[in-house]
């Protein structure tokens, strides 16, 4: 189920607008989309009001990304004072494969 949603959030960012959705326990989780080198890229951000989500929940997302991502190392920030997120940047497939040559 979370694979399907992940899914449907990256083909929403092909319209150009960031996909939100709202997950169990207060989470929350952001894909944007990107050019990078010709190539398309994307940005993921999962966010929890005054607490940052869990590195257990960071690779709970990873695991279910619709297609096999190397771990990526997420950065902490903190938006509007309260909501704490990881983010980072995740290659799309054609990124990835350049990386691998």
């Amino acid at each position: 189920m979370l694979a399907q949603l992940i899914k449907q959030m990256i083909d929403d960012t092909r319209q150009g607008k960031p996909a939100r959705r709202r997950l169990k326990n207060g989470l929350h989780m952001t894909v944007t989309t990107h050019k990078r080198e010709r190539a398309t890229a994307y940005a993921l951000i999962i966010s929890r009001n005054k607490v940052y989500p869990s590195e257990q929940e960071w690779k709970t997302v990873l695991k279910h990304w619709p297609y096999k991502i190397e771990q990526v190392e997420p950065s902490k920030i903190v938006d509007n004072d309260r909501r704490m997120a990881l983010k980072a940047e995740i290659p799309a497939p054609a990124i990835q494969e350049q990386m691998w040559r």
